[in-house]
């Protein structure tokens, strides 16, 4: 055989291997989106991406070590060592619990009664929430003492609604006050200590839903609540 053909053979086992790779990566992107689409809980997401690739691994690992027992039998290859996996590269504990958590707008689900991300003069971004009137927050915040739990909003379709607005934490209504602070309506309520290792559970509620096209705002018929920019434990 020549060289060219060498060459020629080698190009097109490096167009094989690249397709195949390339195949792989659908299979998987695919598998991953499927998985992510099944959890509406976006904190959850991490796990998820974590065990769905450790999973990959495993699976590819197991085919590797299948093929070299064919090829080179069973009794040649030595015993893999145990792997060693150190606390901080567990997947769970990058789902620890924080002492302080903020998630803003960019970090929300659009679909999770949120409608898309903008921006406002200020550069601040939010999503409006809507068209139900209760939005769902897990905040993955430790309780070890006292804190505080604060919703930051840039604006309301409507006046007055704060006035009406319903604050559930962990499943029992609480407190809370209507701060004006600048450029933001703060919604806050003490987050008292508790034992439960489980994320906070936080239900936001206004009485209604309005569209600035019912109000005589503009043509938007989209039901609006307020515009959310934050929830934030300090």
């Amino acid at each position: 055989m020549d060289k060219s053909s060498l060459v020629e053979d080698k190009n097109d086992n490096v167009k094989y291997f690249e397709s195949l790779v390339a195949a792989e990566r659908q299979v998987f992107l695919e598998l991953l989106e499927s998985k992510l689409g099944q959890s509406e809980n976006p904190y959850s997401h991490l796990k998820i991406v974590a065990d769905t690739v450790s999973e990959s691994y495993a699976t590819l690992s197991a085919r590797l070590k299948i093929v070299e027992e064919v090829l080179l039998g069973k009794e040649s290859l030595a015993k893999p060592a145990k792997p060693v996996i150190t606390e901080a590269a567990k997947p769970e504990n990058n789902l620890r619990p924080n002492e302080k958590v903020v998630i803003d707008a960019r970090q929300v689900v659009e679909n999770d009664n949120f409608y898309g991300l903008e921006y406002n003069k200020n550069e601040v971004c939010y999503r409006w929430t809507g068209p139900d009137r209760t939005n769902q927050f897990e905040i993955p915040v430790t309780r070890n003492e006292t804190k505080k739990l604060r919703l930051r909003y840039v604006g309301v379709v409507k006046p007055g609604m704060f006035g009406a607005v319903t604050l559930d934490i962990d499943g029992e209504v609480v407190e809370h006050k209507v701060i004006h602070e600048k450029d933001y309506i703060i919604v806050e309520a003490p987050l008292v200590a508790s034992d439960s290792e489980r994320p906070t559970q936080v239900r936001v509620s206004f009485a209604e839903t309005f569209s600035p096209e019912e109000l005589g705002k503009s043509n938007d018929a989209r039901k609006l609540g307020a515009a959310f920019h934050a929830i934030e434990v300090v």
